[in-house]
């Protein structure tokens, strides 16, 4: 079939492919853009095959598959791909640093692994990277400052991990979806984070670390509709312009905002 493009094999019970078949007796297509395997019990053995179609794969799918083994550094090779999902398995190890070399990836979601391990510095090569799920995995150290490189990241989740440290100012530009709770992080630094030009930030969910220090004025950021900051050590009153936020639909139970005195806020919980 040298002039397929798709191919949906989702939840079709595919057996894993054994290694001793040589590619060549695999019927396989160069023009091949969309793989998705997901729910399917896959092994290790079906890289070698997979990465045939590294020069024309936009768009893969291994979601929900089983792979339990380290990422394989291959990856970095299929530079055409725009969308990679391999969250849901038990992928173990240390993220890729060859991960960098796919600069046209726009989707990467490597959630529910067992991941650990820092997040490399050459995810900052990813300019055109638009959504970053890692969320629920093992990794650990700081969040790396040339993540302020990923300018196009409108959706970041590394919530569920073990990452400390202080926000670096480099994410100041990243305004849109942010997710960081559930980690050891230390810093929020209201005129470096909270300086976001656009004022386009929707969620703002950093609860379960270590703030410390007085709530940040979150005046300028009209945008914002969803705010978490429970679980953490921040004290002082809540600054009476949160009340002035128009599209705040949703705030956590006042009672987890450990040390601050509530004043406005009960009138945008929901």
């Amino acid at each position: 079939m040298p002039s397929l493009t798709e191919l949906y094999l989702s939840d079709t019970q595919l057996p894993p492919i054994i290694p001793t078949i040589s590619i060549s007796h695999i019927n396989s297509s160069t023009s091949l853009a969309v793989l998705h395997l997901s729910l399917n019990g896959l092994t290790s053995s079906i890289y070698p095959w997979l990465f045939n179609f590294s020069s024309s794969l936009v768009h893969l799918d291994l979601s929900m598959t089983d792979l339990n083994e380290l990422i394989p550094d291959a990856f970095g090779n299929m530079t055409t791909l725009a969308y990679l999902d391999l969250s849901w398995n038990e992928l173990c190890g240390s993220i890729p640093d060859a991960f960098g070399n796919m600069t046209t990836l726009a989707y990467l979601d490597l959630s529910l692994n067992e991941l650990r391990g820092s997040i490399p510095d050459a995810f900052g090569d990813m300019t055109t990277l638009a959504h970053l799920d890692l969320h629920s995995n093992h990794l650990n150290g700081s969040i790396p400052d040339a993540f302020g490189n990923m300018t196009s990241l409108a959706y970041l989740d590394l919530s569920s991990n073990q990452l400390e440290g202080e926000i670096p100012k480099s994410l100041t530009d990243l305004c849109n979806l942010q997710e960081l709770s559930r980690n050891n992080l230390t810093g929020l630094k209201e005129k470096d984070y909270l300086a976001c030009p656009n004022h386009t930030l929707e969620v703002l969910d950093l609860s379960y670390n270590q703030l410390k220090g007085s709530f940040p004025d979150l005046s300028g950021f009209s945008q914002l509709r969803e705010l978490d900051l429970e679980f953490n050590q921040l004290n002082g009153t809540l600054p009476e312009s949160i009340g002035q936020l128009a599209q705040l639909q949703n705030t956590k139970e006042p009672a987890r905002l450990n040390g601050l005195q509530m004043g406005c806020i009960s009138r945008i919980s929901r």
